[in-house]
């Protein structure tokens, strides 16, 4: 796998093994690893490969009350693979970004297998092969795609917290402030 990471005075390309592929621009004290860290276990847990491209931005200029939204397309056609841009409000706690980017690598899985389908131009959308129309008249929780992302989105950000531990606490904590760290 080529990870490309961008932050704002350098570029770092490293060759991997794993499954896909993820550009990361980060700003603000963003650990470009921790970002990384976490799209890789997501992609890893959701069984993502090397045909799909990954595009991960923060941005302050989101819709007021997005937390985070995924753009696809196909190209694997034309021999391109899939390309996902995934963009996530920085303007939130690192906790939910993080959380976000484990919901928007959900819907990134449900475009790449042909489970979502947006059609072009408009707000259509189908679902497992239901069609549905003008989605903004169906309110974002009962969408049966944003469903499935929050019930799998929350499992992979628990299941990343769990496997790792230190990696998932806040920064600049303490150790030693919580018992069950120390010795």
């Amino acid at each position: 796998m080529n990870i490309l990471l961008i932050s704002f005075l350098f570029v770092l390309c490293i060759q991997n093994t794993a499954v896909a592929h993820a550009i990361i621009r980060v700003k603000n004290d963003y650990s470009v690893d921790e970002l990384e860290q976490h799209a890789l276990f997501y992609a890893d847990k959701l069984g993502l490969d090397s045909s799909v491209n990954i595009i991960i931005s923060l941005k302050s200029n989101v819709s007021k009350g997005i937390r985070g939204y995924t753009q696809y397309n196909n190209a694997s056609d034309i021999g391109g693979g899939h390309q996902v841009l995934i963009t996530i409000n920085q303007d939130m706690k690192r906790s939910e970004q993080l959380h976000t980017l484990a919901h928007e690598m959900v819907h990134a899985k449900q475009f790449v297998e042909g489970k979502l389908v947006k059609e072009n131009g408009s707000a259509n959308y189908s679902w497992k092969g239901w069609y549905y129309k003008k989605i903004y008249k169906i309110a974002h929780h009962e969408r049966p795609w944003e469903k499935e992302a929050h019930q799998l989105g929350g499992r992979l950000y628990m299941a990343f917290k769990q496997q790792f531990p230190l990696l998932a606490m806040p920064r600049g904590s303490d150790l030693s402030a919580d018992s069950s760290y120390n010795d």
